[in-house]
C-alpha cells in the first residue's frame, strides 16, 4: 500500500517531476478524474481530465470519456505502431 497524496502534493509532484526530469511543467501531461487533481492539472502543461468530475473538467485542457487512455496517445503523436512499446 501507498500512502494517500493530497492535492496539493499532486500539483507539487508535477513541479518536482519537470525539475527531476530537467524539463519545464509546460512540457508534461497530467491525467486525473476528481476535485483532488485540479493543482496537478493547472500545474502540468496538458491537463487531460478522464471520466472526470465536471470541477475538474473546467480546469482540464480537454477531457476524455472512455474506457481507457487510448486517444491521449493519439493526441500525443503516438502512433498505433509505436503504442506495442508501452
Amino acid at each position: 500500500k501507498g500512502r494517500v497524496i493530497d492535492a496539493r502534493a499532486k500539483g507539487n509532484i508535477v513541479n518536482h517531476l519537470a525539475e527531476l526530469e530537467k524539463i519545464s511543467p509546460d512540457n508534461v501531461v497530467a491525467v486525473g478524474d476528481g476535485a483532488n487533481d485540479c493543482l496537478m492539472i493547472q500545474n502540468a502543461g496538458l491537463g487531460v481530465a478522464f471520466n472526470a468530475k465536471e470541477i475538474l473538467k473546467k480546469v482540464s485542457n480537454g477531457s476524455i470519456s472512455r474506457d481507457n487512455l487510448l486517444g491521449l496517445l493519439n493526441v500525443l503523436g503516438i502512433a498505433e505502431k509505436g503504442r506495442e512499446l508501452l
